[in-house]
């Protein structure tokens, strides 16, 4: 068995040392399609399909619009008018995600202890570019966040130093501050916590996830509900630091 192995190895040496342009071949095809999955994986992605449903039709929600537009990540479809026509749409495929501004938004950001809310729908099919749209979401809310916060506070943006400075993630916010960059910025405590900074908590925010009626007996909804009802789970997100679970897996109707 050795032998007949060892031959057939003998072989193929001798095969391609008598056809060396197949193994150069073999290289370059290889680092070529390296090459191109780095460079595809690497752009950013855009022109993701939104629709919007602004229940609100106010200055601030107008604005809301306006920067998720100026992010560079939408391409703004038709308004929605109902939530039909958003889950005709994600059905077929034709919008990745879809905001929806319910009434009263712009009293809850007015208001001192307001909690302006937004509903946030992902096409799940397509993981990427839902992790993506997400993303440009949450930079769009959490500069919404800061806003807000600065102006309840009373405080002038133009007398903090830095105030346009941005970052995308809370990490990113911590590792500011702790390489001395930044004095201080808004973020999560569990990214605080992480590198060992110090936290004064300014507000709690609420998360709520929409599921349409119609997926609510579907095995994979149930699943993930199993999940986070969980008290595995629910020990994991307080392990974090700066979550609350006492709400976590309930159902509103």
């Amino acid at each position: 068995m050795i032998r007949r192995i060892l031959a057939l190895v003998k072989k193929e040496f001798l095969h391609l040392k008598g056809d060396w342009w197949l193994p150069a071949f073999m290289l370059f095809g290889g680092a070529l399609e390296l090459l191109a999955i780095g460079w595809a994986t690497s752009r950013p992605i855009s022109n993701l399909p939104l629709m919007i449903w602004d229940m609100d039709r106010t200055a601030a929600s107008r604005n809301l619009v306006i920067s998720l537009e100026n992010t560079g990540v939408f391409a703004l479809t038709e308004p929605a008018k109902s939530m039909e026509t958003i889950e005709n749409l994600m059905d077929r495929g034709e919008i990745n995600a879809a905001v929806i501004i319910p009434h009263g938004f712009s009293n809850e950001i007015e208001i001192i202890g307001g909690h302006p809310v937004l509903q946030v729908i992902l096409n799940g099919a397509e993981s990427i570019p839902a992790r993506e749209a997400l993303r440009a979401v949450e930079g769009v809310v959490r500069s919404l966040d800061e806003k807000i916060t600065i102006n309840q506070l009373g405080i002038d943006p133009e007398t903090i130093a830095g105030y346009t400075n941005e970052e995308f993630t809370h990490m990113a916010v911590a590792v500011a501050v702790l390489s001395g960059a930044a004095d201080t910025g808004l973020g999560i405590f569990a990214a605080a916590r992480a590198l060992g900074l110090d936290f004064i908590p300014v507000v709690t925010e609420q998360y709520d996830l929409i599921i349409p009626e119609k997926y609510e007996k579907w095995e994979n909804i149930q699943t993930l509900l199993a999940i986070i009802r969980s008290d595995e789970f629910k020990r994991r997100v307080v392990d974090l630091g700066g979550y609350h679970t006492e709400k976590t897996g309930a159902w509103v109707v």
